[in-house]
């Protein structure tokens, strides 16, 4: 599984998790419910295994998204208004 953080893409999480950003049709697969244009800070994505060679979050340099690839990036929700009363 993959925890999302602010700025993640799932071109970047492809590319980091899995070695290459064209893997993450993917992880859209095994994530049915998931809106790849609205990722959210703290989602956990389950992925499939990693290719041989992959790198993982903890040592992969950043990398930067793909035009062409899905570009929405994880945002914070916004706080809830206060009930006034």
């Amino acid at each position: 599984t993959y925890t999302v953080r602010a700025g993640d893409t799932l071109g970047d999480i492809s590319q980091r998790e899995l070695g290459t950003v064209k893997r993450y049709r993917e992880i859209l697969a095994l994530n049915p419910n998931l809106d790849e244009r609205r990722l959210s800070v703290g989602q956990v994505l389950r992925l499939p295994p990693a290719a041989a060679g992959a790198t993982n979050a903890t040592n992969a340099p950043a990398v930067a998204a793909n035009p062409a690839k899905p570009t929405a990036t994880a945002t914070t929700a916004a706080p809830a208004p206060s009930a006034s009363s």
